[in-house]
């Protein structure tokens, strides 16, 4: 199992992200990363606990309002650095992703992305292929915009190509924050909202401790099938994709 983070505000999350992992370290010891975004993505991730692999210096150039966490146990791969969470793509919009989960048909989709679309995926982390399968379905000839219903289908796509058990959050850049958990609903993802401040905040995470800690209220599941949109303007868009006979795993 691993821990998510995902925290999209108009105040820095750095603090919140470091805090919030360490709530979260239970559920991956064997690597952490943060990414933040302000205009540009900043990136800090390898292999170690979280309050050995990020010092000062890290914490001083990890700026922006909306960013993504995660501590890795590795279900896919050797669990090297390069494998550590998250990733991010600077097409077609730039967009983030971390995840917990396992993808059975992670290194069929590895070799399909690259003989059918060219595009190389350089870690053996599964969350590498959701981001590729999840961007191409997105980025569409002749569409200007990013709508709720464009982020959706995005993730129809990633329902029918992607096999396996999954809870993703993802950061599109300059247009919103997107989480969603596969039809079976096998890996956990809570959602929040903090409206302490004027424009509220949003959060999802792997446990609702982590929420509850960092203040978020309103703390609810990401139903399984289902994706959260939450868009510029601080809409909240969310939508039923698919459904799966209830199949909970052993524990």
């Amino acid at each position: 199992m691993c821990g998510v983070l995902g925290i999209f505000s108009t105040e820095p999350v750095i603090g919140p992200l470091y805090t919030g992992l360490l709530t979260l370290q239970h559920r991956g010891q064997d690597s952490a990363g943060i990414l933040t975004y302000d205009g540009r993505y900043h990136l800090k991730k390898g292999n170690g606990l979280v309050r050995d692999l990020f010092e000062e210096r890290h914490i001083e150039r990890l700026k922006g309002s909306a960013g993504l966490g995660h501590t890795r146990y590795p279900t896919v791969g050797e669990g090297t650095g390069e494998d550590a969470q998250p990733f991010w793509i600077n097409h077609p919009y730039g967009i983030a992703a971390a995840h917990n989960g396992n993808v059975v048909n992670f290194f069929e989709l590895k070799r399909e992305l690259f003989q059918k679309s060219h595009k190389i995926v350089n870690s053996n982390c599964d969350v590498e292929v959701i981001l590729n399968v999840f961007a191409e379905a997105l980025e569409k000839p002749g569409r200007p915009e990013i709508t709720p219903e464009a982020v959706f289908q995005a993730v129809r796509q990633v329902y029918r190509r992607v096999k396996g058990s999954y809870s993703v959050v993802l950061h599109i850049a300059d247009r919103g924050m997107v989480a969603f958990r596969d039809p079976y609903g096998l890996r956990p993802l809570l959602f929040g909202c903090d409206r302490r401040q004027l424009v509220p905040a949003f959060a999802f995470a792997s446990e609702s401790v982590t929420l509850d800690l960092l203040g978020f209220s309103q703390v609810r599941d990401v139903a399984p099938g289902s994706a959260v949109y939450i868009d510029q303007n601080r809409a909240v868009h969310e939508k039923k994709l698919k459904s799966a006979p209830f199949r909970p795993s052993i524990f």
